[in-house]
């Protein structure tokens, strides 16, 4: 979104009114985006990597977590700077999917 953003202005506003006016192109994005987050997770629970868990509620709080880094709107704001990095917020998603031992201690694996 945000090579959208530099890369092409014109398409990046129409982007942003496609989420404001809640097109429907916009809504099957949001759907796409879901969906795909929730293979990931299923793989990842396949893989033992995450641990099981409903994977519809997961997918939906994942992508809400990450909203900054894909919604337009919030992109498009002047007051989205958020401190951390797209990395730092991502490891921070996954790693609520991951497996906590006794102890709190997340199992030590690379995002």
């Amino acid at each position: 979104m945000l090579q959208a953003r530099h890369g092409d202005c014109q398409m990046f506003n129409l982007v942003v009114l496609a989420a404001e006016g809640g097109w429907p192109s916009f809504r099957d994005y949001l759907k796409r985006l879901r969906t795909n987050v929730g293979e990931l997770i299923r793989t990842g629970i396949a893989t033992e990597e995450f641990v099981p868990r409903n994977v519809d509620a997961a997918a939906s709080c994942f992508c809400a977590s990450l909203v900054s880094l894909w919604d337009p709107r919030i992109i498009g704001a002047s007051s989205s700077h958020c401190e951390l990095s797209a990395h730092e917020l991502a490891s921070f998603a996954v790693a609520g999917l991951r497996q906590v031992h006794a102890g709190g201690d997340e199992t030590p694996r690379r995002v």
